[in-house]
């Protein structure tokens, strides 16, 4: 698994890449919390992960609730198919903004 940590004066885009599991998603969280911290806008693209276990949907939720108590805006990214499949039966298609594409993510959040 690799992350990556990007983005622009308004948008911080968290890539990753490979499988979000028990083992990784330690780091993942961590890696997120660190884009909250920057006080912006944050990305989560996924468009490079192939699995997402219920570990790596708990580090999300978290995300997600972060967000709505700190006010601050955050979308997901490029779910491949298997990843949407699992947020669509967990149900979590109606918790994230999800968009197609980063470029389409990081330009509505650098917008709003």
């Amino acid at each position: 698994m690799e992350i990556e940590l990007t983005g622009n004066d308004a948008v911080a885009v968290v890539a990753v890449s490979g499988r979000i599991d028990a083992y990784t998603a330690p780091e993942v969280e961590e890696r997120l919390m660190e884009a909250v911290r920057s006080g912006r806008g944050v990305v989560v693209d996924l468009s490079a992960t192939d699995y997402v276990s219920s570990a790596g949907l708990r580090v999300l939720i978290t995300l997600a609730k972060r967000s709505m108590s700190d006010g601050f805006a955050m979308r997901l990214s490029g779910l491949q198919e298997a990843v949407r499949e699992v947020f669509e039966i967990a149900g979590f298609t109606k918790l994230f903004e999800i968009r197609d594409t980063r470029d389409a993510a990081v330009a509505e959040l650098a917008a709003s």
